[in-house]
């Protein structure tokens, strides 16, 4: 089992509770905030994925753990600039798993039209955590991927779903497409050539994905989204809304002290004078 060990401080000490992260007893503020930078961008890199349910876990329960060790921050206690410290790093903290809730809405309405996302996770993932691959075991799982996505393309080119999907929720998916295609490329770029067996039996079934990947993008653009071949994607206005709660959240986040109703009826006073 692999470990990840996370920008530990001088004087850190190991949980074995705490899943193999290493965290310091107690520690001032601003090398928390140097700490909690690095960890996350550990954690980023290697779970890298953005859909991947795995990597959301991953991030919340950081998130939930950083934000409960907070809560023995003595803030009456504290200086002004330790309070300021406290406060960003608290904002900073919540509005990532504010976010990170909002997104794991928007991809599971978007993963309805990729059934096929859980293999693509798992190979990323599995490179990044230097798990060996077997080349003719990852051709097969590509190989199997892409007729998954053949037989998608013509339900969507036929009209054969069983439900209607929203022009967000749909243009979010082609754009997770597109990802999936980067994605790919790198893990594909990070063993080929070094192990030839990998290059053997994996380069033909890496092209054939990547075409029907990009096949795959460019049908859900056109017929579910309703943007047009050869049209400028940036003309087409398809937004993401993220609801009241979202909203909310980001105002709070920005320390905005009004809800959007107050807000709007602000608007609405000062257009009137």
């Amino acid at each position: 089992m692999t470990l990840i060990k996370i920008a530990p401080s001088p004087q850190a000490s190991v949980n074995s509770q705490d899943n193999g992260l290493i965290q310091p007893p107690t520690e001032p503020l601003d090398v928390k905030i140097q700490r909690v930078s690095e960890d996350l961008k550990e954690l980023n890199k290697i779970y890298y994925v953005a859909t991947s349910p795995t990597r959301t876990l991953k991030l919340q329960e950081y998130i939930a753990k950083e934000l409960d060790l907070l809560k023995e921050f003595p803030f009456d206690e504290s200086d002004q600039d330790a309070k300021v410290d406290y406060i960003l790093l608290k904002g900073y903290l919540e509005r990532q798993h504010r976010q990170l809730e909002l997104y794991v809405k928007l991809d599971r309405q978007a993963r309805q039209l990729l059934p096929f996302s859980a293999t693509i996770v798992q190979l990323c993932e599995d490179r990044a955590l230097g798990v060996p691959v077997v080349g003719q075991n990852a051709a097969q799982k590509l190989h199997d991927t892409t007729n998954s996505i053949k037989s998608l393309i013509e339900k969507i080119e036929t009209k054969g779903f069983g439900t209607e999907f929203a022009a967000t929720d749909a243009y979010r998916a082609a754009r997770t497409v597109d990802k999936f295609i980067a994605y790919m490329k790198e893990w594909f770029d990070y063993y080929a050539g070094y192990d030839p067996l990998f290059s053997w039996w994996v380069e033909s079934p890496y092209e054939e994905l990547k075409k029907n990947l990009s096949d795959l993008g460019a049908s859900i653009r056109h017929k579910l989204v309703g943007i047009q071949p050869g049209e400028n994607e940036g003309d087409a206005i398809v937004g993401e809304p993220i609801g009241w709660d979202g909203l909310l959240a980001e105002l709070k986040a920005d320390m905005v002290p009004y809800s959007p109703e107050e807000i709007l009826a602000i608007g609405e006073q000062e257009f009137e004078w």
